[in-house]
């Protein structure tokens, strides 16, 4: 799998599609086990939501509110991205 954007947007269609799935999954395993900065997490949440799965989308906002509680500045900018997407919660 390529490494760069440019990497994969040389890449045929279905290969494209594939490795821009596997590196979505690879930042969620990396997320899953706890932790992750709020711009990782902002990554992870419109990357889902670019995918089209607005339920895993919504699911890493409340995973990530959960993480990221103690931390009112990344709980405001998940809440912002959140509405900004049209998911659901309020800031």
């Amino acid at each position: 799998v390529p490494e760069s954007a440019e990497g994969i947007a040389s890449l045929p269609m279905g290969e494209r599609n594939a490795a821009i799935l596997a590196m979505v999954e690879g930042l969620n395993a990396r997320l899953a086990p706890g932790g992750g900065s709020v711009e990782e997490w902002q990554r992870l949440i419109r990357a889902r939501m670019v995918l089209g799965d607005k339920a895993a989308a919504e699911a890493a906002v409340a995973t990530a509110r959960g993480r990221l509680a103690a931390d009112a500045g990344a709980m405001e900018s998940i809440g912002q991205l959140a509405l900004e997407l049209g998911l659901e919660g309020k800031p």
